[in-house]
């Protein structure tokens, strides 16, 4: 299989390698000509491509989509799928040929808590990830990254959006939102931290923190009914489950690079056995999660910052 990735940051670079590992052909596409092995421009491309990916920033996934979609073939954008609404968006919900890269929902730990997780109950949950995007790319400032941003799709809400998806896909739809934009602390034109709640359809409430400026890193989910509680930790490779004074460990192991590459065999099986739609990251099982950052994205420039640290 020939794949075309559009976007050689750190994501593409990693989709790159791991497509190798399994014995596929990868080209980098860039705008202009190129003489290096392994690189062709927007020119060159043609039909012998099976498939793309777009990893470039967030503000040009859609206008990128409209360039290739003519060739007719699978394209996986790196999430989120828009920065901002755009009525191109709904008619791509409908594209079986679109998927999203929320790679987190190949994560084993998080489909054995989705397993521990009934259906007829209503939990409530806190939804946690702190990083600090200063530490990402040490050689790189951050005032020039694409997540610090507007014009280019950044802020917390977007860059951090994986833990949005992860409360859909855990809990189900989601009725309503409700957003409060915490102090910017690093002086960048988006939010670097925000809370976010989540009222599923279901009953149960998702209240998320998500902050790329912090101190500290932490990065978990606990979820809480009347007689029980569970954890998961992204550093730790099991789920913890307390049931009053019990504490009771199911293990997880799992390689982080493992998770991108569990989320490409699953496209790439599902192009072969002509069953896109059954891949958990296609654009029709994904979409709710554009829709919830919509009306995020719709709330935050109408609110004041408090003055939280």
């Amino acid at each position: 299989m020939i794949v075309a990735i559009i976007g050689k940051g750190s994501i593409g670079k990693r989709h790159g390698e791991n497509l190798r590992k399994i014995g596929h052909n990868v080209f980098y596409v860039r705008t202009k000509k190129s003489k290096r092995k392994n690189e062709i421009s927007f020119l060159e491309i043609s039909n012998k491509i099976d498939f793309f990916i777009i990893s470039n920033p967030t503000s040009l996934h859609l206008s990128t989509v409209q360039k290739i979609e003519k060739f007719k073939k699978p394209i996986l954008v790196e999430k989120p799928l828009s920065h901002k609404y755009n009525l191109y968006q709904k008619k791509l919900s409908r594209n079986e040929n679109i998927f999203v890269g929320y790679q987190m929902r190949y994560d084993p730990r998080i489909n054995f808590l989705k397993k521990l997780i009934q259906k007829n109950k209503k939990y409530y949950t806190n939804i946690t990830w702190l990083t600090n995007m200063p530490d990402w790319h040490k050689n790189e400032n951050y005032f020039k990254s694409y997540a610090s941003k507007k014009n280019l799709g950044g802020g917390a809400s977007l860059t951090l959006s994986h833990e949005i998806d992860l409360a859909y896909y855990i809990f189900g739809k989601v009725k309503s939102v409700n957003v409060v934009n915490l102090k910017n602390t690093l002086k960048i034109d988006v939010e670097d931290k925000i809370s976010i709640c989540l009222k599923h359809y279901n009953g149960s409430v998702s209240n998320l923190y998500l902050n790329f400026s912090s101190k500290y890193y932490e990065r978990r989910i606990e979820v809480y009914d009347t007689k029980s509680k569970l954890i998961y930790d992204f550093n730790k490779n099991y789920i913890c489950k307390y049931t009053n004074l019990n504490k009771k460990k199911y293990k997880c192991p799992v390689k982080k690079d493992e998770i991108y590459l569990f989320e490409m065999i699953d496209l790439i099986n599902s192009m072969k056995s002509d069953k896109k739609k059954n891949c958990r990251i296609n654009i029709r099982n994904i979409f709710h999660t554009q829709e919830i950052l919509n009306k995020i994205m719709k709330k935050i420039p109408l609110l004041k910052y408090n003055k939280i640290n």
